[in-house]
């Protein structure tokens, strides 16, 4: 039988699920930017990079 301390609901969680097994640990992977400026080559997720868009 797993005990569990009511204070920390989330620490709780990750006990139970990690002692049932069904808890994976994965490092955050994220996505870089698609697109480059075509003005200044800047990487950026949109079509222009944010200054200069605002130029």
């Amino acid at each position: 039988m797993l005990h569990v301390h009511p204070a920390d609901d989330n620490a709780d969680i990750e006990a139970l699920a990690d002692a049932v097994g069904v808890l994976r640990k994965v490092a955050p992977q994220y996505a870089g930017p698609i697109n480059t400026c075509p003005l200044c080559g800047t990487p950026t997720s949109g079509v222009l990079c944010t200054p200069c868009a605002t130029k």
